[in-house]
């Protein structure tokens, strides 16, 4: 089953926050300025999980800072708002819209994921100072962000979250999968993109086709860590 909703949101960093005090499940927290579908200016929240609730908590990243792909121009394209996305399988529709999918649109490789802290003391050595560093450059700069995950409008309050993989997933979270319904963080300045793909270590790599299912459960991103000697240590999990 997919997500009630998916889309993509593009507009202008703002203010950022960085959750490094919630030990359980702390995100990054990103103002992004865009007109809501009536064509108003509103302000959004783009919410990025940092952190697992289930074990291995560290969320395993990918961030490619000078992303090409066939899908670029059309990214590059998009006015700022919110655009919905419908879900189509790939069986039944053209490969390229908006949709991503990590197991299917070689948007990159999952050897090359690396399990990162949401927060450790230090600089410049967590994944909340990593993003933080972007929103700041693109800013800066006069770029944009680009979301792309589940929008919801929460007692006014206008947001985007599971800004992550969504598929591959077990238990509670079963529900969730679907094919084509990934989210992901992009930072655009100009005609270059940096972006960030996020995979819980729990979530598997290899999914059926249509329903995003696991074909096998064992099949972790954890045991693939493991298997390339760059799973964290048991005091970091």
């Amino acid at each position: 089953m997919p997500l009630s909703r998916y889309a993509v949101l593009v507009g202008a960093p703002g203010r950022y926050t960085a959750e490094r005090h919630d030990t359980k499940s702390p995100h990054f927290i990103i103002d992004v300025e865009a007109p809501c579908m009536q064509g108003r200016p509103a302000n959004w929240r783009a919410s990025v999980n940092v952190k697992s609730r289930r074990w291995p908590s560290q969320v395993a990243m990918v961030r490619v800072e000078s992303l090409q792909h066939d899908s670029k121009d059309m990214w590059l394209s998009l006015a700022n708002g919110v655009h919905p996305i419908r879900y189509y399988p790939k069986t039944t529709r053209p490969r390229r819209n908006l949709a991503l999918d990590y197991v299917r649109d070689d948007l990159f490789d999952y050897k090359d994921l690396t399990p990162v802290p949401a927060h450790r003391p230090g600089r410049s050595n967590d994944l909340m100072d990593a993003m933080s560093q972007d929103v700041i450059r693109t800013r800066e700069a006069g770029g944009r962000v680009l979301v792309w995950g589940e929008p919801y409008n929460n007692h006014a309050k206008r947001g985007i979250h599971n800004v992550h993989q969504n598929q591959g997933n077990s238990r509670r979270y079963a529900k969730q999968n679907a094919v084509d319904q990934d989210g992901a963080l992009m930072f655009q300045v100009g005609d270059k993109i940096t972006a960030y793909f996020l995979v819980f270590q729990s979530q598997t790599y290899d999914t059926r086709n249509g329903s995003g299912i696991s074909k096998n459960p064992e099949q972790t991103v954890y045991q693939l860590l493991c298997s390339l000697g760059r799973a964290p240590s048991l005091e970091e999990l």
